[in-house]
């Protein structure tokens, strides 16, 4: 039932598992010829192997399920593909707990009769795309096809062959290629490359399942965000609900005199899929990847409140309507900032004010207790120009008095 592992149906019905002279004979009669074979030629045995080969027995790998994280390994070098950046060839590293190297399965279109996959970043948020990249959006993604090894000796081992989406070239259908050893001039770095024709060992990979998200963090300011794809455990025998991360969702709160607070609310508990949360950092960090790593859960309860914190897996083209509001830090405030870029990250959470026409600069954090308090700044920073009162210009105000169109101005 796993990956990389195959599954046999039978398909004749009960009476044709009958082994006797009589039924073979009548099956001659019928057919003239079995399988290519003159009847004349046909004994027993063979009747029997053919049957049980391709009808009892035949043997299909296991293919893997949409939705799920996965990485994939290389038979050549026994490196795995990772999408290190996006806009790039991707990479082939060592290590299998670089974020890089997880993808999630979606459904793909069909390519030679065949479903198949997109392959979504879990680092990027991108697609692949011209096999061997890693950068596109959902509709100029690739759909890969994933087969039992066309070396018949490697057993368990994958072919992936994708579609080049737009290319009408002799590009179509090509191989993923495991070039994790390649050190020539033109590409020091060890790559994924595409190949025109299915070569052995080279465009053969394990899959295997993906069991621990890592969850990006900054220890320095101690805060992130995460809109994870698949649920995750609070509490596992590796670690406890808040020795290493904690997860907070929230509800925005009119406070008056056009003020708003978004009051967030500490989850118990398993953590939802594809939900938006604020993440508070308690331990536990890898040091080399900057990722806490939480186990994967079976399922998952339905948050016990309303959330306004969203998010998405893909990275998407910013929302036209209203305002997106991301965490950063500015002028070392931490908070909940406009967004100026053109995409929005998949995998992080934020904030979308879409009913209010002079949205604020932004959110800044306010712990009372156990109850975090994010409460709105009235500064719109739209067309503004902004000096701290040592004269340096500034792009937004963070707490304090500034220089704002030439008026003196308290942020609270």
């Amino acid at each position: 039932t796993g990956i990389g592992e195959y599954t046999t149906k039978g398909n004749l019905p009960n009476d044709a598992l009958v082994y006797n002279n009589n039924y073979y004979t009548e099956m001659i009669t019928e057919t003239g010829a079995f399988a290519g074979v003159p009847a004349s030629n046909v004994g027993i045995t063979a009747i029997i192997n053919n049957i049980y080969n391709t009808q009892i027995f035949p043997i299909t790998i296991n293919q893997p399920t949409p939705g799920k994280l996965y990485r994939f390994k290389g038979k050549s070098t026994g490196k795995y593909m990772c999408a290190a950046t996006a806009n790039a060839q991707m990479s082939m590293v060592e290590s299998l707990d670089n974020p890089g190297v997880i993808f999630q399965l979606k459904a793909g279109e069909t390519i030679d009769g065949q479903a198949g996959y997109k392959f979504l970043s879990y680092n990027t948020g991108y697609y692949t795309t011209n096999t061997r990249e890693n950068g596109a959006l959902a509709d100029a993604a690739n759909s890969i096809k994933i087969t039992a090894s066309e070396t018949a000796a490697n057993l368990g081992y994958y072919t992936l062959k994708a579609n080049l989406t737009g290319n009408t070239g002799a590009g179509i259908g090509t191989y993923l290629y495991d070039n994790g050893d390649k050190t020539n001039n033109s590409e020091a770095t060890p790559v994924v490359d595409h190949n025109g024709n299915y070569a052995a060992d080279r465009c053969d990979w394990i899959i295997e399942e993906v069991t621990e998200l890592p969850v990006p963090i900054n220890t320095t300011v101690g805060f992130g965000t995460l809109y994870s794809p698949v649920a995750l455990k609070g509490v596992d025998t590796d670690y406890a609900q808040d020795g290493r991360l904690e997860f907070y969702y929230g509800v925005r709160k009119d406070v008056g005199d056009g003020k708003y607070k978004l009051v967030l609310t500490k989850l118990e508990g398993d953590i939802p899929a594809e939900t938006g949360f604020i993440v508070k950092y308690k331990g536990g960090v890898n040091e080399t990847t900057g990722c806490v790593y939480m186990k994967i859960a079976d399922s998952a309860p339905a948050l016990p409140g309303r959330n306004e914190l969203t998010g998405t897996l893909e990275t998407v083209a910013k929302p036209t309507t209203g305002t997106v509001y991301t965490l950063q830090n500015l002028n070392n405030t931490l908070g909940f900032y406009k967004y100026t870029g053109e995409n929005v990250k998949g995998g992080k959470a934020y904030y979308l004010l879409v009913d209010d026409e002079a949205a604020s600069m932004g959110f800044v954090f306010d712990f009372e207790g156990q109850t975090t308090g994010v409460e709105s700044i009235e500064v719109n920073a739209d067309n503004q120009v902004i000096y701290d009162l040592s004269g340096r210009r500034v792009a937004k105000a963070g707490k304090g008095l500034y220089i704002i169109n030439g008026k003196k101005v308290l942020v609270k």
